[in-house]
């Protein structure tokens, strides 16, 4: 049996954590650039807006989901193992991470006489880490709304400058065959009376 802490002057600090609250802070700083009461002119400042602050909502959430993988050697390396009391075994490491809505504790352990090492984990729920994760993903899904919504009006306003340019050409072109039917017309009507 093993038993080790962490002291509380030297905790445990989980990246993912920060690198998701700096996500989420670049994020806020995007939305908030123009300030409160700005009032956009156009679709394409809305779109210049929303595309950071998804790529930013995405970084945070993956991160949360999906965490980095660290080497055996990253784990077993001082400013690691500093984090443990009474330090663990030389051929022992530990680390703990986040993945979706679970807080996981690995354990590892070199196997004598090989480059592999045995893994055992113990895993813990965080209710309000999955309460976090929804509300990003429900973050995500209405900027993605909100930037369909404006692509479709820019499409329907092409559509509507189309249809003017397709009407203002055939205008132009019933205008041109009129004047040309006006115009024979007209030759016909005065050329006969020269011919005389």
């Amino acid at each position: 049996m093993l038993r080790f802490g962490i002291p509380p002057d030297a905790p445990y600090h989980l990246q993912q954590f920060q690198d998701a609250h700096n996500s989420l802070a670049e994020a806020r700083t995007h939305l908030l650039a123009h300030g409160l009461d700005y009032e956009f002119q156009t679709a394409e400042e809305v779109i210049k807006l929303l595309q950071p602050v998804m790529a930013h909502l995405a970084r945070a959430r993956t991160t949360l989901i999906v965490p980095k993988k660290r080497s055996f050697e990253e784990l077993k390396s001082a400013a690691h193992r500093r984090h443990f009391v009474p330090p663990l075994p030389a051929d022992l490491s530990a680390s703990f991470y986040i993945q979706a809505h679970k807080m996981i504790f690995a354990l590892y352990q070199v196997l004598p006489g090989a480059q592999k090492f045995d893994c055992f984990q113990a895993e813990v729920s965080i209710p309000w880490l999955t309460e976090t994760l929804v509300l990003m993903t429900v973050a995500l899904q209405t900027c993605q709304q909100l930037l369909d919504k404006v692509n479709i009006s820019l499409f329907l306003c092409l559509c509507l400058c189309l249809s003017v340019s397709v009407c203002l050409c055939l205008s132009v072109s019933v205008y041109l065959s009129l004047s040309l039917c006006l115009s024979l017309s007209l030759s016909v009507f005065v050329i006969p009376q020269y011919l005389e």
